[in-house]
């Protein structure tokens, strides 16, 4: 065989080779994208469990009346983005028929963003004196919404619970509403950023302890 021949065949390996490390390194940073989003912490007994807004069919919800009966958490909030004199009424019956009394629910809203939840969870905390509380939402704003909460209560406690929502965050470029969430969580990301220099400012949401 001539060395021409030789150097032929061994080129179209090479860049068969090349082409799938580089596929490989591309799903592993796509893979790693989604589940960076994911981050929980646990926290044995909070004071407060706080269900952020947006849970659609009641995931969040759910989630949050397990954690609350679980842990002896003295309130159980639930955060809205629409009228909280509808949503009341609707949290109350949801949490009721999950085993949690109604004097221990509070409803919170509108708010239009995790910023808000986390302004009114930090002014509620230093009101009601919470030392520590744990957070209920989707498993990829887990990351964002632990960042903005840390920020916002300071040295206080803050755990974070994954809700039992479908979310692929290995492969989530494979589904086309996993990818719509990573693509607005990462762009959140950014935009929340500022916050790791100025803090969520606490906003009382008139509700009480």
């Amino acid at each position: 065989m001539r060395p021409s021949q030789a150097r032929a065949r061994r080129f179209p390996l090479k860049r068969i080779v090349s082409f799938l490390v580089v596929v490989a390194v591309i799903g592993a940073i796509l893979g790693l994208a989604g589940r960076w989003l994911v981050h929980t912490a646990k926290v044995k007994h909070p004071d407060a469990v706080l269900v952020l807004s947006g849970f659609g069919h009641g995931e969040r919800a759910a989630v949050g009346a397990k954690v609350f009966r679980r842990s002896g958490a003295e309130r159980l909030v639930v955060f809205t983005d629409g009228p909280t004199d509808v949503k009341v009424s609707r949290a109350s019956r949801f949490l009721a028929a999950r085993h949690v009394p109604e004097r221990a629910v509070r409803v919170i809203g509108p708010v239009d963003s995790t910023l808000d939840e986390a302004g009114f969870a930090a002014a509620m905390a230093k009101r009601c004196r919470w030392r520590s509380v744990a957070v209920v939402t989707s498993p990829y704003d887990t990351r964002r919404a632990g960042f903005l909460f840390r920020r916002a209560l300071g040295e206080r406690t803050v755990g974070l619970v994954s809700a039992a929502e479908p979310f692929h965050e290995g492969s989530w470029f494979l589904h086309l509403e996993d990818a719509e969430a990573v693509a607005s969580e990462w762009l959140k990301l950014v935009i929340a950023s500022p916050s790791a220099i100025n803090p969520p400012d606490p906003q009382n949401p008139g509700t009480p302890c």
